[in-house]
């Protein structure tokens, strides 16, 4: 405040030098010109502060930048599924349960549902990988799982392994809810065996488009993430349903571990000449893994 004062007084003195007379005696005005004086009041910030408030403002705006562009990378090297639901449900293309006059042979007039309600769990493996800038999120997923069944009325083994990859587009919408769109390739294939006699092959292979929902809250020590997607539509699909939750714990600055739950079922069919084979499955159970982030 007293550096502005100065500053004032200053330039007022200055003026009023250069505005006072040379003598008492009033001037002739005839030989000497009009003048002009103008006063500037000395309230300029000094040459440091205007040199301070450029910096802070470009360290603002670098701050800014920074924040909504920088990107985080999330892999999942290992990454276990445990089912602990499975279900599997077709329908052969053939009778097999020998329709209602009870012969129990194996007909090719209509075709026989198999719903096998005690199955077995042959192993579960997955991949996963997550880039993020806040804004934008990528996921990519791969599941492995085989599983199988026996039914001993009429007597068929049937065993279905699943593979398949999982490629979403995340956009923020508000808070950490996302929207995202994406496609899933299953790889699927059915052999079943009924009475030692007839056997079965198909090897489907499905793109389904998707759609979903997430929360994704991430954190510098604990993330959260919760999905839900349909897809399918009948372009790869009659349907497929996927949904998981899932908590990462980074206790190192570069390491994790990751524990949660997922569910996924779908249903399809394929034209096999006159028949029809239909599949409905789902896979459910917890998972856990290790992840590293960057």
């Amino acid at each position: 405040m007293s550096s502005v004062l100065l500053r004032v007084l200053t330039a007022s003195a200055c003026t009023l030098a250069l505005a006072a007379p040379a003598s008492a005696q009033a001037p002739d005005t005839t030989d000497v010109p009009a003048r002009l004086s103008l006063t500037l009041p000395g309230v300029l910030p000094a040459p440091e502060s205007v040199a301070a408030a450029r910096e802070g403002t470009a360290s603002t705006k670098q701050v800014s930048t920074s924040s909504s562009g920088d990107w985080k990378f999330t892999v999942y090297p290992i990454l276990v599924w445990v089912p602990i639901n499975v279900g599997l449900e077709v329908d052969l293309p053939f009778d097999v349960g020998g329709g209602s006059g009870g012969g129990g042979g194996v007909g090719s007039g209509s075709s026989g549902r198999v719903d096998l309600v005690d199955t077995r769990f042959d192993g579960a493996a997955l991949v996963g990988f997550a880039a993020t800038n806040g804004t934008w999120r990528f996921d990519f997923d791969g599941v492995y799982a085989a599983v199988g069944g026996d039914i001993d009325l009429p007597s068929i083994q049937l065993d279905a392994t699943l593979i398949y990859g999982h490629a979403t587009v995340s956009r923020k919408l508000f808070g950490d809810l996302f929207v995202s769109g994406g496609v899933r390739r299953l790889a699927t294939k059915y052999e079943a065996r009924v009475l030692d006699r007839y056997d079965f092959e198909s090897k489907p292979g499905i793109w389904d488009p998707l759609v979903g929902v997430g929360y994704h809250k991430v954190g510098d020590t604990l993330e959260l993430h919760a999905i839900a997607e349909y897809g399918g539509f009948g372009v790869g699909a009659d349907s497929d349903f996927g949904a998981a939750v899932r908590l990462d714990w980074k206790p190192w600055s570069h390491v994790g571990f990751t524990a949660g739950y997922s569910f996924f079922q779908f249903r399809f069919t394929k034209e096999l000449g006159p028949f029809d084979f239909t599949a409905r499955q789902h896979v459910a159970g917890p998972t856990l893994g290790l992840g590293l982030y960057f």
